[in-house]
């Protein structure tokens, strides 16, 4: 991993324009403010996703859960992913 994305706010010395200074290991770049939010908006979604998703796992192979395999857990995960994104349809996407 190249540790911790780093963000700074900044301001064009020209323009005098915002804009999200960008940091990851030797990577830099600049974003604008809309940007910057988008990005951040696609990560929390993809954190909470990943912890429901990883909750879903833990009790469909648990005892308390179906006790399913996991190759059976994951396909169910995947049916209520499907599910999801057509009753629900995905914030992320761009309008």
């Amino acid at each position: 991993m190249m540790g911790l994305i780093e963000f700074a706010a900044g301001v064009s010395g020209t323009t005098r324009e915002p804009f999200v200074h960008v940091t990851w290991g030797n990577e830099k770049g600049q974003l604008t403010p809309a940007e910057a939010m988008q990005h951040g908006i696609r990560a929390i979604q993809a954190a909470i996703e990943a912890e429901r998703d990883a909750g879903f796992i833990d009790w469909a192979m648990s005892s308390d859960g179906p006790h399913l395999e996991l190759p059976h857990a994951a396909a169910m995960l995947a049916g209520l992913r499907d599910h999801r994104s057509q009753a629900d349809p995905d914030p992320r996407q761009d309008a």
